[in-house]
């Protein structure tokens, strides 16, 4: 398990137009935020993955991402074993406080482990025609 749930950071966040608050970033039950990895420039979504407090921290403190492996039940610096870092060029914050968008530059070839440059490298065929949804 990740630990004790600890409770959330507040930070200070600057909006869109410019202006400043305080925003108190909360981690869920398990102690996990969900993170959405996203390549500055391309704006290609490179992977989803998560941060507990301690990887938050490090990926703060040091520029690189850090998350927490949920199969391996550890913190993981993205890029230790392949040398595909992941350098952070800004964190946002939804609106709920409950993930964060990171935006990064990759420093290697392959976000994933599978060597593509992004985990979502395989688009789902259409089993059919598809109509549009009704509005609810």
């Amino acid at each position: 398990m990740t630990g004790d749930k600890k409770p959330g950071v507040t930070l200070e966040a600057r909006n869109e137009d410019g202006s400043t608050e305080q925003v108190t970033i909360e981690f869920g039950p398990d102690g996990l935020l969900p993170v959405v990895v996203q390549e500055d420039g391309s704006k290609t979504v490179l992977l989803v993955a998560f941060m507990n407090r301690e990887a938050f921290d490090l990926t703060r403190q040091t520029g690189l991402a850090h998350f927490w492996s949920r199969s391996r039940q550890q913190l993981w610096l993205k890029g230790a074993t392949s040398g595909d870092y992941l350098k952070v060029t800004s964190l946002a914050v939804n609106c709920e406080e409950n993930s964060l968008l990171v935006m990064v530059t990759l420093l290697g070839q392959a976000a994933c482990h599978t060597g593509h440059k992004s985990c979502y490298y395989r688009e789902l065929v259409a089993a059919g025609p598809t109509q549009p949804a009704e509005p609810v």
